[in-house]
């Protein structure tokens, strides 16, 4: 806390003023008292001096009091002034009657001690200050020293910041390079992946349909040897029928016949009422008998005829069915088929689009690099930088084409420059035949 105050005391701004007027006022009646006591003049002006070499002391060596250099110098003058004016005062203040003028006149001398203290501290205070212009002309001899330095260093740091803008343009060339060969195996491999990837997909559909194929044409020469053997049984069943009608036609005829021939000799031959009802009633009844016999067996006969026709038509029904889905089952195989190749056709685009996109991505990196190297140069000279990018091999799915990779992270999905995913899904293949519908 004492230092504090101390600090605060010497900073106030009045402070140079009353260390002025304390060492002042104090010589000034240190004169006075020893003027009046009888002092020895000797201490009574040394006392004095010694005054103003210590202000000159605390002015200079300290430098507490924070006064200029002209004002420093006045002060001195015209302390050592004032304390000649008290000593001329107080001697005329003790001179008398009986007072001598070789007093006065030493007393003059010694008051003008002072003053001649005061004027010398004040010339050599005054030759010991630097002038302004000397100090304006060193500061500016060193100004201009340390502009050369500060021009040397800022050259220094241009082809500093120059071969490092060359290192660093060559390490983005080499380094570019490097990804753009980096880019093209990864395109390699990952072509050559989904290659292998649409290969595997394939082999399943080209297995189940190889499967498919030789089951259909298994199937189908069944059907050909069930539609074969059908038809023969048909041809033979016709055949049947046909020896059937015509044996009953032929029988229906002779019957029509002899019954004709018997209805004529009936005719002929003339009967008594009484042997037609006792003889002929017993045959006609035996003849009625006979044809309705005839005609229930040509009913049933007819009957199972048509039974039969009704199964072959019922068997011709369920190959005709059996033939239909063994069709539609081709026809979904097909469209499997058709479908699995469409996928592999969409997977080949999105490999392919990859590949575009990867080559622009790269392409476009080397000139953000160019143009990023390509800086306004100091006046060291331009760098030469040759702005013709790397040049990727053009290809496709089936040939060599650079690869594009996006500037965002990517999920397990393809994605273009334009940010949206397209995701191919791949479903395996339903290995379904005639059989299991």
């Amino acid at each position: 806390m004492a230092r504090k105050r101390d600090n605060a005391l010497l900073g106030h701004p009045g402070f140079p003023l009353v260390v002025f007027a304390a060492l002042t006022f104090g010589g000034c009646i240190f004169i006075a008292i020893a003027k009046l006591s009888g002092v020895n003049p000797i201490v009574g002006s040394g006392i004095p001096v010694c005054l103003m070499f210590f202000y000159l002391g605390v002015s200079v060596f300290t430098g507490k009091l924070r006064l200029h250099d002209e004002q420093t110098g006045d002060n001195l003058y015209y302390m050592g002034f004032l304390f000649t004016l008290t000593s001329l005062g107080v001697s005329l203040f003790q001179f008398g009657s009986e007072g001598s003028t070789e007093t006065i006149v030493r007393n003059f001398g010694i008051a003008v001690t002072s003053t001649i203290t005061g004027i010398a501290l004040r010339i050599f205070y005054n030759q010991m200050r630097r002038d302004p212009a000397d100090i304006e002309r060193t500061a500016r001899h060193e100004l201009a020293d340390m502009t050369r330095r500060v021009r040397a260093e800022m050259e220094s740091v241009t082809r500093e910041f120059a071969d490092f803008r060359r290192v660093s343009h060559q390490m983005l060339e080499e380094g570019f390079a490097e990804i753009a060969v980096q880019a093209e195996r990864n395109g390699e491999h990952i072509r050559s992946a989904l290659d292998k990837i649409a290969m595997e997909s394939i082999k399943p559909v080209q297995e189940a349909s190889g499967k498919l194929s030789d089951a259909l044409k298994d199937n189908f020469g069944q059907v050909e040897s069930q539609f074969s053997s059908i038809a023969q049984r048909v041809e033979a069943a016709a055949d049947l029928l046909d020896k059937a009608n015509g044996s009953m036609s032929s029988s229906v005829s002779k019957l029509g016949a002899q019954a004709d021939s018997v209805a004529m000799k009936l005719e002929k031959v003339v009967v008594p009422d009484e042997v037609l009802k006792n003889d002929l009633a017993p045959m006609v009844k035996l003849l009625g008998s006979a044809v309705a016999q005839y005609a229930v067996k040509t009913e049933s006969a007819s009957q199972e005829q048509q039974a039969r026709m009704t199964a072959l038509a019922d068997a011709v029904a369920k190959v005709a069915s059996g033939v239909e889905r063994a069709a539609a089952a081709a026809e979904k195989t097909a469209e499997t088929v058709q479908a699995g190749q469409r996928l592999t056709e969409a997977l080949a685009a999105v490999v392919q689009k990859q590949s575009t996109d990867t080559s622009e991505l790269v392409a476009t990196l080397a000139e953000k690099s160019l143009q990023v190297s390509r800086p306004n140069h100091s006046a060291n000279g331009p760098i030469a930088i040759d702005p013709t990018p790397p040049v990727m091999p053009p290809a496709s799915v089936g040939e060599e084409a650079p690869i594009k990779i996006s500037d965002t992270p990517h999920d397990d999905s393809f994605e273009t420059l334009s940010g949206t995913p397209q995701t191919e899904k791949v479903e395996s293949p339903r290995r379904s035949g005639w059989w299991g519908r």
